[in-house]
């Protein structure tokens, strides 16, 4: 008579669920866990932990053991660019002038609160200006208030001719602007008395403006029909 003994375990094969493939932001941290808690776990990272944290773009894999019950799951992670979006600080520009609002992120969708859609706007008038930018499932805003100064107005007129000693008054008062005329003048008026090239600047809390105004001078005729006569 022979006997022998055999003891048989039967193990619970594990179950690897990592979820669907999916994609998330950049900037964020995706952990990825393999459940199974107090088994054994190897992922194509070289870790060994039941978790792991994915930052990148990737296709990672992980089998889990219990004894000698393997099990494995795959799951491919997209990390899209968060965009990044810089409208500057707020400011102030002159109504003669052009603001172009630049939101970058060529390629991605972008709503304006003026409800436009183009990556770039151009502001005419002060206000609050917000952009919303997405790239894919990725947001992002910012906003940028815009205050207007009025350009002043200046007009010397025409170049003129002037007779002997004529004098020309010009006067170019705008409220709140500061003046430079062609001799470093400050005064808001000028008084021509030579022939030459005048010009002002207008300065108006940093908007500008100009004009120049060319003056000739004539020689006035002499004219001499003699004395009073008689003729017959």
């Amino acid at each position: 008579v022979y006997t022998d003994t055999i003891v048989v375990s039967v193990a619970n094969p594990p179950v690897v669920n990592l979820g669907a493939d999916t994609a998330f932001c950049s900037g964020n941290t995706l952990t990825l866990d393999a459940g199974n808690t107090g088994l054994r776990f190897l992922w194509n990272t070289h870790d060994t932990t039941q978790t792991i944290p994915v930052t990148n773009s990737g296709t990672y894999h992980v089998t889990v053991a219990n004894g000698n019950c393997v099990a494995t799951d795959t799951i491919v992670v997209t990390v899209n660019p968060t965009p990044v979006v810089n409208l500057g600080a707020d400011t102030t520009f002159c109504s003669a002038a052009n603001l172009t609002l630049d939101a970058g992120n060529s390629g991605a969708s972008y709503l304006w609160n003026t409800n436009d859609t183009t990556q770039t706007y151009r502001v005419t008038a002060a206000g609050t200006y917000s952009v919303t930018v997405r790239n894919g499932n990725c947001v992002a805003t910012d906003t940028i208030i815009v205050d207007m100064i009025a350009s002043p107005i200046v007009n010397l007129g025409n170049d003129t001719i002037l007779c002997n000693d004529a004098r020309l008054y010009l006067d170019v008062t705008y409220r709140n602007a500061t003046y430079l005329w062609q001799n470093n003048s400050r005064n808001a008026n000028y008084t021509v008395t030579t022939p030459g090239t005048y010009w002002v600047e207008l300065n108006n809390n940093g908007c500008k403006a100009s004009d120049t105004l060319v003056v000739t001078y004539a020689t006035s005729p002499i004219v001499d029909l003699g004395a009073d006569t008689f003729a017959c």
